[in-house]
């Protein structure tokens, strides 16, 4: 300026044309080390000149409060303790996610079993050319390990008992527990289908969202239109009232009013600004619904009254049960937010907002919710991004053969309850109330969804469940040496709010359990890859039991051989005993043979160039999961610990660590850093 000050002026185009608009506080302004151009700004002008500016949804300036000055990205990512963030700057390049679990990439390749369906090892008689017998394991807690008891037919249906699961008094560990753990790894190793996960729409909100999936929640629930020479938001969504009968539920459309739209939007008093998740009855058959809590919230819902003549239209029943397990998962699922929990005896219908689409079947479907942007269903299903060869059933792969399927075979493998071994009074620690698990959702599709770019892909070029992408893969937990107390500690010393206790008494670790898998006409490639599974390389360790997120659960597998010998001399169904004891006829073996038939197998079938299983790129991944030795590592407690909404920053203010979605990176990523 003529007086030798500095003026910034803030230059951007409207329909083509130049404006500009000069920025309070220049010396400020000028100060900032960011680029903006094609990025997404917003700004807010008071008597012409710029006193907020919105990057990329971070705010970079604000001179309602006290000025700051942002460093660029490249700037901030350089930081020494990626851990750290401040605050004070926005600044959220730094932000890492993390998370006490990770995945186990997909398959490429499935890698069947020796069998035909139709061909199958008998299931009435032992075959003298297969393997029968057992493996004995003894199971060895490295950390504290809990499995809930059975509760008692007079407890109270939100009782949860402290007790260890036993059998006539003495702990154990069920074989159903032991069959899943094994069955899990045994699906990642041999390379097996992708087929035991929930298929189902998933659920999401963005309005406000400045990643991409703001950008497919609004194109689904609003529209632009030019009217006048200005720009207005049109509500793409319905309103009508939901009801039940019989088993049945369907929608009711409201009457379009005079704005040409089934709702419109009022004022509240001043104590209708308390009421959340509920709506109330006007004189003329309307419906006033009010959404959740909110500060200094303004306005409500108006459903006009429900039109009896148009034509009901029918909720399928998937849709109603998506919407349950969306509403288990939300704190409103047990208040007036829930619709379905609304339609009870006394309530026929209950007002609600709607959206028809079809799905990737092309089949009719339903979305609805209790306030106008209510949480939409993704159109794609989980099993969309699973790859379909992933998913054939043309034949059987190893644990199908092994462990059987509801349509074909039986189980060819049966697991035993582990009893404890010794003192039985003295292995568990003092009861201690269990952190709460708030884990992440698969609606985290950052977490749960290949990313372009991986770890370092930005929040707009995400994809999201709606996107052409796959799943991550096979979800475990990462072993953590977790103290019982402290700000760390596995364990909380109360809880206010009753429904939420979780009292445990775990096993202490070093306590040995013992039991037996019998099998019954394996070929020598299937029971090694039971032993595989079984025998993990030195300082790797399995997970198992409750806790598992905080470091419960790690326990050490040790497996022993015994083969039954089916020849004349030896056939244990030709004598009932021997020496006062039950006939026997086993022999222990070898494990390595066994578990080197199924490692050649599995490489042949793959074409991999590598000696062992664990040296492919893929069993690397897993082999990170299991590693012990990573508990050892610096920061590691921090480095696999949840993130969360309100996290306390050096500063005492509270940052949002999902805000800018950061992509989980890969197991080898988190232990490399």
């Amino acid at each position: 300026t003529k007086n030798g000050k500095k003026t910034v002026n803030f230059i951007y185009e409207k329909k083509g044309n130049p404006k500009n608009r000069s920025c309070s506080q220049s010396e400020i302004i000028e100060k900032l080390n960011i680029k903006l151009h094609d990025k997404d700004c917003v700004f807010t002008d008071e008597g012409g000149k710029i006193v907020k500016i919105v990057v990329d949804s971070e705010e970079i300036f604000n001179i309602q409060q006290t000025p700051t000055v942002v460093k660029s990205k490249a700037a901030a990512s350089q930081r020494n303790n990626r851990y750290q963030y401040n605050n004070n700057k926005r600044d959220y390049s730094a932000v890492k996610a993390v998370s006490p679990y990770n995945f186990v990439p997909l398959n490429e390749k499935v890698v069947y079993s020796q069998w035909e369906w139709n061909k199958m090892p008998s299931l009435d008689r032992f075959d003298a050319d297969k393997l029968s017998g057992e493996i004995e394991i003894t199971i060895e807690t490295i950390t504290p390990l809990f499995i809930r008891g059975m509760t008692k037919p007079d407890d109270s249906k939100d009782f949860k008992t402290s007790e260890f699961f036993n059998i006539n008094g003495k702990k154990a560990i069920p074989g159903t527990s032991i069959r899943g753990l094994t069955r899990t790894l045994l699906e990642i190793i041999s390379y097996g289908k992708f087929t035991n996960f929930e298929d189902k729409n998933l659920f999401y909100r963005g309005l406000a969202d400045m990643s991409s999936l703001g950008d497919e929640y609004r194109q689904n629930m609003t529209s632009q239109e030019k009217r006048d020479g200005k720009e207005f938001t049109n509500h793409e969504f319905n309103a009508g009232y939901l009801e039940k009968k019989g088993f049945d539920y369907k929608i009711i459309p409201a009457e379009i009013g005079t704005n040409g739209k089934q709702f419109k939007q009022v004022k509240l008093s001043g104590s209708e600004q308390r009421r959340s998740f509920d709506f109330s009855l006007q004189n003329d058959g309307s419906h006033k619904v009010y959404s959740g809590p909110m500060p200094k919230k303004k306005h409500a819902w108006l459903i006009n009254k429900a039109n009896e003549k148009m034509v009901a239209i029918p909720v399928p029943e998937k849709d109603i049960e998506d919407y349950k397990l969306d509403m288990d998962s939300k704190d409103q699922s047990k208040g007036k937010g829930n619709l379905i929990a609304r339609l009870d005896g006394s309530v026929k219908r209950v007002p609600c907002f709607y959206v028809e689409w079809v799905d990737t079947k092309g089949e009719k479907r339903v979305s609805f919710g209790h306030t106008g942007y209510f949480r939409l269903a993704y159109t794609k299903s989980i099993a969309d991004h699973v790859p379909q060869k992933l998913r054939l059933e043309d034949k059987p792969d190893f644990v199908e053969a092994v462990f059987g399927d509801e349509k074909h075979h039986a189980s060819r493998v049966y697991f035993e309850d582990a009893l404890i071994e010794g003192v039985n009074s003295n292995c568990t620690l003092p009861e201690k109330e269990l952190q709460i698990l708030l884990s992440p959702k698969p609606t985290t599709f950052q977490h749960y969804l290949e990313q372009p770019n991986g770890s370092r892909t930005e929040k707009e070029k995400l994809k999201h469940w709606n996107s052409d992408t796959n799943i991550r893969g096979h979800k475990l937990y990462w072993h953590r040496n977790t103290p019982e107390n402290g700000e760390k500690g596995w364990s909380v010393s109360s809880k206010e709010n009753k429904k939420l206790e979780n009292p445990i008494k775990a096993v202490k670790p070093g306590n040995v359990f013992k039991s037996k898998i019998r099998f019954e006409n394996l070929t020598k490639e299937e029971l090694g890859s039971l032993l595989f599974v079984l025998n993990l390389p030195e300082n790797h360790y399995h997970k198992l039991g409750m806790g598992k997120p905080h470091g419960l659960g790690s326990i050490k597998i040790i497996p022993k051989l015994y083969i039954k010998s089916f020849s004349q001399e030896t056939n244990p169904y030709t004598t009932l005993f021997e020496d006062d004891q039950w006939h026997t006829t086993r022999r222990k073996e070898e494990i390595k043979s066994y578990i080197d038939a199924f490692n050649q197998y599995i490489l042949k079938e793959l074409e991999e160039k590598v000696q062992d299983l664990w040296q492919t790129k893929r069993l690397k991944e897993l082999l990170n999961m299991l590693d012990w030795g990573n508990t050892t590592k610096t920061d590691w407690l921090e480095k696999t610990r949840y993130m969360e909404i309100s996290r306390k920053t050096q500063e005492g203010k509270p940052l949002n660590e999902y805000r800018s979605r950061p992509v989980l990176p890969k197991p080898s990523e988190v232990i490399k850093e």
